[in-house]
């Protein structure tokens, strides 16, 4: 004779406890369980604690000169990513290529709006990872990961990747200022 899902049967004599029974296997195998808090500085998941922005030459004459993306979409990914990483409280390391030097102007006004107390590491190299005073930025920030927004991405990423792989405890994550929706 087929037993019932209480694996109750005529010749049981207790059905009722065949239920409670059942009830509770049922309640440990639909038990749900939690993983244990993660330690942010530590996650493999990006985290204010262990990552940090690192925003390159977001600047007037380069800006116009993307031709990828329109101005104003550009400017508003860049502003909302950066207003994302204040909200967050991470690092930022804002870098230009020659203003010093006369060559270019100041990062974007709307990137300085929200970013206000973030000085800019002015550059004369191309590569950003070339400058001494840059990788010794990036490398005092102490973080395990980097989110790099630059208008010329290939580029750092490649350098960036290949820098970070020689620092064990760093990995970088290009980020394209395309991919992310207008604000």
């Amino acid at each position: 004779m087929p037993t019932t899902r209480w694996n109750w049967n005529p010749r049981n004599k207790s059905p009722l406890r065949a239920l409670k029974r059942s009830i509770r296997e049922d309640q440990r195998r639909l038990t749900m369980t939690t993983q244990a808090i993660r330690n942010p500085k530590t996650d493999h998941l990006l985290t204010a604690e262990n990552a940090a922005l690192i925003l390159i030459d977001f600047q007037p004459g380069l800006v116009d000169g993307t031709n990828s993306i329109r101005r104003e979409a550009l400017v508003n990914n860049v502003v909302a990513l950066a207003k994302t990483a204040k909200l967050f409280e991470m690092p930022v390391i804002l870098s230009t290529i020659a203003v010093e030097a006369g060559y270019q102007e100041p990062t974007i006004p709307e990137l300085i709006e929200v970013l206000p107390n973030v000085t800019p590491i002015d550059r004369t190299a191309v590569n950003a990872w070339e400058q001494p005073e840059f990788r010794a930025a990036v490398e005092a920030l102490g973080r395990r990961k980097l989110i790099i927004a630059g208008l010329y991405g290939p580029r750092y990423a490649s350098s960036s990747r290949r820098w970070t792989s020689s620092k064990k405890a760093m990995k970088c994550t290009p980020f394209l200022t395309r991919l992310v929706a207008p604000a």
